[in-house]
């Protein structure tokens, strides 16, 4: 974030904190309360609104005018006074400000004006029907209630029972009713068929041609003649079973159509298929009586379906797909596809062209047959394929209008043809396809240009230079140029590249010879390239030379010593010139290699002229050979220069020379020197011998010479010069002076070269401070004081020799060294003493050598566990104390013994019984403490002292030496107290078996050591009476009546309803107690009565539909045993029996059974009066059926009558409700004989009921049209009815 916005933050007010302070009652608190008031309001609005329409509901049913009146509010009032509920509790929000709830002005103004838009809504008369009609239906759908029924099948009550099986048959009466065909009547036009040829799926290669008959009677024959293109008849012919076959099929889509007759029932509709294009008209119709039905004159055309595409006559690779661009547009001979074209003539090819994928423009053209000749009849429906090069004319009609937009992708799209009857065929715009479809890319090779990249890179002779080619726009490759060279001699060449990518146009071409060159032409892939016709020079630089001049170096004494040689150089600076060294050794010539160890010799400068001096070290017979030169242009390319002319030889002479160091690169060497120490000197001599000379011993620091001494005539070549003792030390060097050799010349010294000698004046001496002693802890290190006395003190290269002895085996000796300044500390205890001292590499002296030095390790702490003897079973030697049990809850002690420097921390581990462990660490200042015992747990614990700490050795010491303590463990068992819980909380009993041979045995799970004693009473809910019991040797986990040594009988201390027995307390074998057991330690014992049944309702008869239900009293759930149609079943139920009865047959109670522990069971069998008062029979629903229950159809004139036939099942007396229904059809006599019933919209217009009849058969005469169907039938027991709405 910037600093701004930071500081715009920073700036912010903090958000206000709600009214209520959060301490008090924090946020999500505050909107909770407040969403529970909102739901509270719209609740008290619902309340208040199902009033108010009650209020408006009872005015306008009542009659006397004055009904009661459920609440003072009305319409008005109501939206008044929740306006005033709801906007004070939403205006209230920002008051209180709690979080997400605190909405801005505009906020609250939207939902008050939401709120009170709803409450107008619910005050209009619609709004309940609304919610009712919405919310009703989705609780249906999703919670379908099923019942059971007698069979125990589970069964929806409005799915149980088919009132329809009982309704079977209907009857209609028509009346006998009293003609013309046309092709064609929705006058369709614009249609064609799709050619064979053409493979094409756009149009269909059929039609169905639409026949509308108007007929009272069926179609037997149908004669349709078509007139070919080639002006041929021909016809279709359509039998009786084609029309059949034809009438199956569904003419609903021509409903939507103008023209469609709907409201008259003699009005049909058939399609002929047509394949053939022609002109079609109806030749002659028949109906099955072979009358003639009288046809419109209509007539239908119908021709092929037009088509264009691209053709591609010769050679595929003529049509490449690109074209060079031209911006004079003079170049247009491209080669572009033919167009092929079919369908009725002349027809229409619509074109579009797009560049770079935009439309740039449109054009149409006309392919026609220019000799055509006049057409009659139906040969207009000829269709012909022609192909024109209608898009080569209209490129060079109009070039301009393809080539607007630049460069680019040019394609050429059909988009659609027509023919001249409005015919059209459209072609996807989008599709690539050939066929409609032709790309010409738009083409222009770059500008190429010829450069010299790096100008300063001359052409050398033998050498290459790279000249490259420049495109300004994309090339597409390979790009191929041709170059004109012209040579100084005037001649001129040709030279041609090929370049296949970029990086090979990147890279550029090489040339060897000098001269002008000039790009003449070049092309990419696909065009010619405009080429820069500037000419490029290329020069050749002359190859550098060197004049090489010697002049000789003289010396006085010995002569020639080297030489000096001047150099004069031609070319281009920087120069460099490489020669070699040979050293004539008898007759050998041998390099002389130079500081790199390498044959060849180098000299570089910036100028023309240069001069550089050789002179070898050695003398002998040289030879300097000069091999090559280099310059600026030919730096990698050497020019070798004349050896003859540049060979110089000569004798090189030197020089006498004397020397510190043999090897030349040594410069200072200096010599330490102990007390009272000499050493020698050695010098090294080269030359004419033999030489004098005279050495002289300087003190450095006052310059004054010590010693002076003089040499003469030294043959050797390597002379050791004594160096005397330095008593008083200090610093000297040795100097030579007067070097002279035989020839009486001076020698030289190659190099600076020094000797400096450092002599000490002391002798290092070293001692214990004092023989003491000491104790450290373990791990931690102690400096011996030592006193060293030393001129040049402690240094790195020190070492100190000391003897350590053991303290446990005075044996045990070692040596150790002391290396550097760092001072003796030691860690191990033992008894050190020095034995000897190095300084500066001088020996030292030890002084007072009997003093020794004495280091101990403080004690470590420990502990020890100090039980009572008593209380001890076992001990172990390796620490583990094993203690007697105790039990649970008891209080115990153990004392620990500490040792060591205090405070002391003790880290010990408690392993309990349930296998969890808990580690701690205790701090205590005493040497002595009091370990208590836990015992809240049953079973093993552990008690493990796994390190103690003093204020010497803390955790961090012990860790980093690695110590471990010797393991102290305390363990000791915890019996756990006895428990008894019960098993069976409630025990249910009849009151039955309150006999003298009551059991009542009660499950008990007993913890601990048998036999136990227990305590306990039993209380009686009903009126309080209490009495103890006590139970001496309980061995098992049952605990019986019989055992409690009550001396009543069960009858007196049971009685009917519930009775609480607490067990108050148990102790086992092994003296554990538990005084007050207050989980799991009561049962109820509830003495019940026997359950009964009886019917709910008492009805005389029970049909199927109907509901049958019991009602129960005793202990729930109960188990119903019945018997129903000879087959038993049983139900288990909570409360009532109540069934669905979905068949016929009788239902008999068997028995019933509660869920009381002793289970109940009241066997009905036994006592026949009540076994016959639980019995009903369940009977079927009666039955009808008319005309045998088929669907008939019966055809008669408008005034006859017919008999109608209903059959019953059932016991009678019957009686029958039948209706007369009629749809919206006109008059009989209008209907289409044979045709097909179109009910439409149905009406009843009769009802008739005819009661007693005794008959299982009644008959009825009718006269009247309609279908006549029976809805309701009663018999001697029971009634079936259906719904109008089955029979509309």
């Amino acid at each position: 974030m910037d600093r701004p916005a930071a500081r715009a933050e920073e700036n912010e007010a903090p958000p206000l904190p709600p009214l209520i302070p959060e301490h008090i009652v924090d946020a999500a608190s505050q909107r909770l309360f407040a969403i529970l008031i909102f739901a509270a309001i719209q609740c008290w609005k619902i309340y208040d609104i199902l009033l108010v329409k009650a209020d408006a509901f009872a005015v306008a049913s009542s009659a006397s005018g004055n009904p009661v009146q459920l609440t003072l509010l009305n319409n008005f009032t109501f939206v008044l006074k929740y306006a005033f509920l709801d906007g004070l509790f939403l205006w209230l929000l920002p008051v209180l400000n709690i979080p997400l709830l605190s909405f801005l002005p505009l906020m609250t103004l939207l939902l008050t004006a939401g709120v009170n838009s709803a409450n107008f809504v619910l005050t209009s008369n619609s709004a309940l029907p609304l919610l009712s009609s919405t919310f009703v239906p989705l609780w249906n759908t999703f919670h379908k209630h099923k019942e059971l029924t007698i069979s125990g099948e589970k069964v929806a009550p409005q799915a149980s029972i088919d009132m329809n099986a009982h309704f079977r048959g209907r009857y209609t009466i028509q009346y006998l009713p009293e003609l013309s065909v046309m092709l064609n009547p929705f006058k369709f036009g614009n249609m064609c068929l799709e050619s064979p040829e053409l493979g094409s799926y756009t149009f269909p290669k059929a039609l169905n041609l639409p026949i509308e008959f108007n007929t009272t009677s069926g179609v037997g024959l149908i004669l349709i003649q078509r007139l070919t293109p080639e002006n041929k008849v021909e016809f279709l012919n359509y039998t009786r079973s084609d029309i059949r076959r034809l009438a199956r099929k569904d003419y609903s889509g021509y409903s939507d159509l103008p023209g469609f007759v709907s409201n008259d029932e003699r009005v049909f509709y058939l399609d002929a298929e047509i394949k053939q294009p022609g002109k079609y008209k109806i030749h002659r119709v028949l109906d099955v009586d072979g009358m003639v039905i009288r046809p419109y004159k209509s007539e239908f055309s119908i021709g092929h379906c037009p088509a264009a595409k691209f053709v591609y006559p010769g050679a595929e690779s003529a049509y490449k797909g690109y074209k060079c661009y031209s911006k004079d547009f003079v170049d247009f001979s491209w080669t572009v596809p033919m167009v092929s074209a079919f369908g009725m003539l002349p027809l229409t090819v619509h074109f579009a062209t797009y560049q770079n994928g935009k439309i740039i423009n449109t054009f149409d053209k006309t392919i026609t047959d220019t000799t055509e000749q006049p057409k009659t009849g139906a040969a207009w429906l000829q269709s012909e394929l022609l192909t024109r090069n209608s898009l080569e004319q209209e490129l060079l009609r109009a070039p301009q209008d393809f080539v607007r937009s630049g460069l680019g992708l040019l394609e050429f799209q059909i988009l659609s043809v027509s023919d001249p009857h409005g015919n059209l065929r459209r072609y996807n715009d989008m599709s690539k396809d050939k066929d409609v479809n032709f790309p010409l890319e738009l083409k222009q090779a770059p500008e190429l240009l010829l450069k010299d990249k790096n100008p300063s890179r001359k052409l050398i002779l033998n050498g290459l230079k790279t000249l490259h080619i420049d495109s300004i726009g994309a090339a597409s490759f390979p790009v191929k140029v041709t170059l004109v060279h012209e040579s100084s001699a005037s001649q001129t060449h040709h030279l041609e590249y090929s370049f296949n990518d970029k990086d090979e146009l990147v890279k550029g071409f090489q040339i060897t010879e000098p001269g002008k060159y000039f790009l003449l032409s070049g092309s990419d892939k696909y065009c010619p390239c405009q080429a820069d016709h500037t000419p490029l020079h290329v020069v050749r630089p002359p190859l550098p030379s060197v004049r090489i001049k010697e002049v000789s170096i003289l010396d006085k004494c010995v002569g020639t010593i080297g030489y000096e040689f001047d150099l004069s150089f031609q070319g281009s600076p920087p120069f460099e010139v490489l020669y070699e060294v040979y050293q004539n050794i008898s007759g050998i010539m041998k390099p002389v290699l130079n500081d790199r160890g390498l044959k060849q010799h180098k000299r570089k400068t910036l100028k023309n002229d240069f001069s550089f001096e050789f002179k070898p070290n050695k003398e002998g017979n040289y030879i300097l050979v000069f091999k090559n030169i280099k310059d600026l242009n030919y730096n990698e390319q050497v020019v070798p220069v004349s050896e003859t002319e540049n060979t110089f030889s000569t004798y090189i002479k030197r020089r006498s020379q004397f020397l510190f160091f043999k090897d030349f690169r040594s410069r200072t060497q200096t010599i330490t020197l102990c007390k009272d120490q000499q050493t020698q000197v050695p010098i090294h001599l080269d030359g004419h011998f033999p030489f004098s000379f005279t050495h002289n011993i300087v003190d450095l620091q006052s310059g004054k010479v010590l010693k002076s001494e003089k040499h003469e005539k030294q043959y050797e070549d390597t002379i050791l010069l004594d160096i005397p003792k330095f008593i008083e030390g200090g610093e000297y060097g040795v100097s030579l002076r007067d070097v002279t050799d035989s020839l009486g010349c001076p020698a030289e010294l190659p190099s600076e070269q020094q000797i400096k000698i450092k002599a000490r004046k002391d002798t290092p001496l070293v001692e214990l401070a004092e023989s003491a002693s000491t104790r450290i802890v373990e791990g931690e290190s102690v400096k011996i004081p030592l006193h060293v006395k030393s001129s040049s003190g402690m240094s790195s290269s020190d070492n100190i020799v000391y003897l350590w002895r053991s303290l446990q085996d005075p044996s045990n000796v070692k040596n150790f060294t002391l290396h550097g300044k760092s001072g003796l500390i030691v860690r191990d205890e033992g008894v050190y003493k020095l034995e000897s001292f190095v300084n500066a590499g001088c020996l030292g002296v030890i002084e007072i050598s009997e003093r020794t030095f004495t280091v101990r390790h403080h004690a470590k702490p420990y502990l020890t566990v100090l039980p009572e003897p008593a209380d001890l079973v076992s001990k172990d030697g390796s620490g583990i104390f094993e203690l007697k049990p105790l039990c649970q809850d008891d209080v115990k002690k153990v004392k620990v013994q500490i040792n060591g420097q205090r405070p002391f921390l003790i880290d010990y581990e408690i392993n309990f019984p349930s296998g969890k462990s808990k580690t701690a660490l205790i701090e205590i200042d005493n040497d002595e403490i009091l370990l208590p015992l836990l015992s809240l747990q049953e079973g093993r614990y552990e008690i493990a002292f796994r390190a103690i700490y003093d204020s010497l050795y803390n955790k961090e010491k012990l860790l980093k030496i690695a110590y471990k303590h010797d393991p102290v463990v305390v363990t000791y068992d915890v019996k756990p107290h006895p428990k008894l819980r019960v098993k069976k909380p409630l025990i249910q009993l009849c009151e039955t078996k309150l006999q003298n041979d009551f059991k009542l045995d009660i499950p008990v799970m007993l913890e601990g050591i048998a036999p136990f004693k227990v305590t306990g009473k039993i209380v009686n809910n009903l009126n309080g009476n209490t009495r103890s019991f006590a139970i001496d040797n309980l061995r098992d986990s049952l605990v019986r009546f019989q055992d409690m040594n009550l001396e009543s009988a069960p009858s007196d201390v049971f009685t009917v309803g519930a009775h609480t027995i607490h067990f108050e307390s148990i102790s086992d074998a092994s003296h554990c107690e538990s005084l007050q057991l207050e989980e799991e330690n009561t049962t109820i014992v509830s003495i019940t009565q026997v359950p009964t049944i009886a019917k709910r309702n008492i009805k005389e008869h029970y049909c199927v539909g109907d509901r049958v239900s019991y009602n129960m009293s005793g202990i729930s759930p109960f188990v119903v045993y019945y018997r129903f149609n000879s087959e038993n079943r049983r139900a288990n139920l909570k409360h009532d029996f109540t069934r669905l009865a979905t068949k016929p047959g009788d239902l008999a109670i068997i028995a019933l059974q509660d869920s009381s522990a002793s289970q109940c069971l009241v066997n009905y069998t036994k006592n026949e009066a009540e076994y016959d008062l639980l019995k009903l029979r369940v009977h079927d629903l009666p039955s009808v059926e008319i005309s045998q229950g088929d669907s008939i159809i019966r055809n008669i004139h408008e005034g006859d009558q017919s008999e109608i036939t209903f059959k019953f099942i059932g016991t009678p007396p019957f009686s029958v409700t039948y209706v007369r229904t009629l749809g919206d059809e006109s008059d009989q006599h209008k209907k289409r004989k044979g045709g097909k019933s179109q009910r439409g919209i149905r009406r009843v217009v009769d009802t008739k009921t005819v009661k007693d009849i005794w008959d299982h058969e009644f008959t009825d005469v009718v006269s009247l049209q309609g279908t006549y169907e029976a809805i309701e039938v009663t018999d001697a027991f029971c009634r079936a009815s259906r719904d109008i709405q089955d029979v509309l």
